[in-house]
């Protein structure tokens, strides 16, 4: 019993990690959206002594004061609290994606036009303010219509994740079953290979 205990009491912390990792990792993607990939894997190993999970700990813990802050601003406090629910339902999966994205980042969609609004009212309509807005979603739909790119098929958006994430296990794994179907055997097994090397207890390797 014992034992059970502190397994689940280990899975519990884990999970939790991953859950403020998680709102971290994708709240700077929605801020800065760059080095985008279609698939990401957790930190291992999944502890606070894993520096990605401490200063992910360091910046939830100021984001939270954040909030008690500015409670009184509905939205804002709206925002991060619908941001966190939606991701919760997360927890325990073995990969994320930019896709899972969507949704819990419509309360900072909605924070985001409400400041643009006040700020243009307060500079009653500053011309500058109206470029700088329209650069801005330029750029924004630029990097969208790139990144649809990656999805033109199995390899391309594999071959992306892999780019960003050279020991991705699955990204191997799943480029391999593709160059399969197309009986390219060559690249199927140099695939396979590199994910064995990577992990050689991946069960799927030795298929």
């Amino acid at each position: 019993f014992a034992i059970n205990s502190q397994t689940q009491n280990g899975q519990a912390i884990e999970s939790i990690l991953g859950w403020i990792w998680m709102m971290v990792f994708y709240l700077k993607q929605f801020v800065w959206p760059v080095h985008l990939s279609p698939i990401y894997q957790l930190p291992q190993p999944q502890s606070i002594t894993n520096i990605s999970y401490l200063l992910s700990t360091g910046i939830f813990a100021v984001l939270a004061m954040s909030i008690f802050f500015w409670r009184k601003n509905r939205l804002y406090v709206f925002a991060f609290l619908f941001y966190g629910a939606s991701l919760f339902f997360m927890i325990g999966f073995p990969f994320l994606g930019d896709r899972f994205m969507y949704l819990p980042s419509l309360g900072f969609c909605f924070l985001f036009a409400d400041s643009i609004d006040e700020l243009t009212i307060k500079l009653k309509e500053n011309k500058w303010v109206m470029i700088s807005m329209g650069v801005l979603f330029l750029l924004l739909g630029i990097k969208t219509f790139q990144q649809c790119d990656v999805w033109q098929n199995s390899v391309t958006l594999w071959t992306s994740a892999i780019k960003h994430q050279p020991k991705l296990v699955s990204g191997y794994l799943g480029r391999c079953d593709e160059y399969l179907q197309r009986k390219d055997y060559d690249l199927a097994l140099k695939d396979c290979n590199q994910a064995l090397t990577i992990d050689e207890n991946q069960p799927r390797g030795y298929d």
